[in-house]
């Protein structure tokens, strides 16, 4: 798979994604848990099935510039190190219209 290219805008989701939630390319299969800015999913590639993470900034954060940059920032440096062993593949990158950020990356046990 190809790296993520630069972020898309995506249209307006629920601040708790349901299962079954299409975004960029994935379907959500369940909310794991949430985090000090971001919740965590499981989901799977649409096209072939291979499971995924999905990590989808919290609402409570999009007005927080520094959390949108550390967002963007860490999107960035997963694109940079594309390929490495060791490293999380990041599979899409974006902004949903109402300004959460999200990425989808290879899930890791």
């Amino acid at each position: 798979m190809e790296p993520a290219s630069e972020l898309e805008i995506t249209p307006l989701f629920p601040a708790r994604l349901p299962k079954g939630t299409e975004l960029a390319g994935h379907v959500v299969d369940g909310w794991l848990r949430d985090g000090g800015m971001a919740a965590i999913y499981r989901a799977r590639r649409a096209s072939d099935g291979a499971r995924m993470a999905l990590k989808l900034q919290l609402p409570s954060t999009t007005r927080s510039a520094e959390i949108c940059q550390r967002f963007d920032r860490e999107a960035e440096a997963m694109r940079r190190v594309v390929g490495e062993p060791h490293i999380v593949e990041l599979h899409a990158a974006g902004v949903l219209d109402d300004g959460r950020r999200y990425f989808v990356m290879e899930w890791v046990e």
